[in-house]
């Protein structure tokens, strides 16, 4: 039954391979750089385009450059401060910090704090390619691929939408007022007159996005920067080793491509908050749509590379 399984799969992969092998294609005495081949595809790293060379016949020389179109991935983070365990009556309606917070805020500024961030995710890889083609057959239209891809070592963004920016200014707002009364500074000076926050505000404690533990055990919170922003970037190395197999085929000079291969960039992607916090490293038991993500990143050590294209020879 699984060998029938196999068989199945092969089965388009076979068609398009019989279809574009009109004849074998075999050892021809190519000169060096005697033609060049240039093409488009696209791939699990994005669309792209290549160009190729014969060095002999059983090496070729390729190169090029991909690059991922643009799209966005939504998650959300809840915003909330340590909430204690309130004593609750029968019949007793208790608020929460977080909405006695909330209602400060409000108070003060006009402008309503939600309890949660909406977080923008999008994607920044690009890479250029240098790839050696080894054919080891008599038919020339196998090939074995090794080489390396390099770009940026930042391969995605994440930020927080517009709508979620009175959100944040109300977070930093209220931590200053925290930080202020902690240590009993005025929060405002102004003709003389100062005016605190009260030590009343020490029982909220600092307002942030519960996002999962540290390695003591603490939770990790992030909270806005200076400018009302919070962020994150997902980081590779910039050199990626390449190692595949693939197969071209043709009638005259336009030719169908096909790759399939790993590229290796050095391990987990590294998940950086814009205060330093690397998530993958250093934060654990992170719940939501971030910690599906985040999930997923570690299981990527490797990446996998599956193109399908078209070249001509000119």
């Amino acid at each position: 039954m699984k060998r029938k399984s196999a068989l199945l799969l092969l089965l388009p992969f076979m068609a398009i391979t019989k279809s574009y092998c009109f004849e074998p294609a075999v050892k021809q005495n190519i000169r060096p750089f005697s033609q060049l081949e240039i093409g488009v595809n696209a791939s699990t790293l994005g669309i792209g385009f290549d160009f190729a060379t014969p060095i002999n016949d059983y090496l070729s020389l390729r190169g090029g450059y991909t690059f991922m179109p643009k799209f966005t991935l939504s998650m959300e983070f809840g915003v909330g401060i340590e909430e204690g365990t309130p004593a609750v009556g029968e019949g007793e309606v208790v608020e929460s910090k977080f909405d006695k917070m909330a209602s400060i805020v409000e108070g003060l500024t006009g402008s309503k704090v939600n309890d949660h961030v909406t977080m923008l995710a999008e994607p920044t890889m690009h890479n250029f390619k240098l790839l050696v083609d080894v054919h080891p057959f008599n038919n020339k239209h196998w090939r074995f691929t090794t080489g390396f891809y390099a770009g940026p070592s930042t391969i995605a963004r994440v930020s927080n939408s517009a709508e979620d920016m009175p959100t944040l200014y109300a977070a930093n707002m209220f931590n200053n007022m925290y930080d202020k009364a902690i240590i009993d500074e005025p929060v405002i000076s102004w003709n003389g007159m100062d005016l605190y926050a009260g030590e009343a505000l020490l029982e909220y404690g600092r307002l942030g996005f519960a996002v999962g533990n540290r390695a003591d055990g603490t939770v990790y919170k992030m909270e806005p920067n200076e400018y009302c922003m919070v962020g994150v970037e997902a980081k590779t190395n910039a050199f990626k080793p390449y190692l595949g197999f693939g197969y071209s085929g043709g009638n005259g000079k336009t030719h169908l491509n096909l790759d399939c291969g790993l590229l290796f960039w050095g391990g987990a992607p590294d998940i950086i908050t814009h205060d330093g916090t690397n998530l993958t490293r250093d934060i654990t038991n992170i719940e939501g749509q971030m910690g599906k993500y985040m999930d997923l990143a570690r299981r990527f050590t490797m990446f996998p590379m599956l193109s399908i294209g078209i070249s001509r020879v000119l």
